[in-house]
């Protein structure tokens, strides 16, 4: 299949066989990836400046990170945000989850790494603060995701 406007990056979607692509004007699109059809597209009639996607390894959460420093959680399965919030003061660089995905990182031109902790069960969503903050050279990216 084909995006309307420029696909920005992909990932193994939500099922089976499935992939997730994004446009950089923040649209999900779930393919088929034996057939090439598309599945389904969310969000319906918004737009933002996507920077970032990460899906979860159990590929039931998805984050978005956008260019004015928000970042979205999202259900890929149903096609609906969990959670928004205002999380860096200039665009992500990079979303990661952690390895036991009760919390995530994210990376910003504002040149700090925040780890936050995210809510379990269907109502998942992220704490609205950050546990931990690091400006850059305070810690390297290796002690980080060893959680320190």
């Amino acid at each position: 299949g084909r995006h309307v406007s420029e696909a920005y990056d992909a990932a193994f979607g939500p099922g089976e066989d499935e992939i997730i692509s994004a446009t950089v004007s923040g649209r999900f699109t779930v393919w088929d990836r034996n057939t090439g059809q598309r599945i389904r597209s969310f969000p319906e009639g918004e737009a933002s400046n996507l920077i970032d996607f990460e899906m979860s390894s159990g590929r039931d959460r998805l984050l978005a990170g956008e260019v004015d420093g928000d970042v979205s959680l999202w259900d890929p399965v149903e096609g609906y945000r969990l959670d928004r919030q205002r999380i860096h003061e200039d665009f992500i660089y990079k979303l990661l989850f952690s390895a036991d995905e009760k919390s995530f990182y994210s990376s910003s031109l504002d040149g700090y790494i925040f780890r936050h902790p995210l809510r379990s069960g269907r109502q998942a969503c992220m704490d609205s603060f950050p546990i931990q903050d690091y400006s850059p050279g305070e810690l390297g990216i290796s002690e980080i995701m060893e959680g320190h």
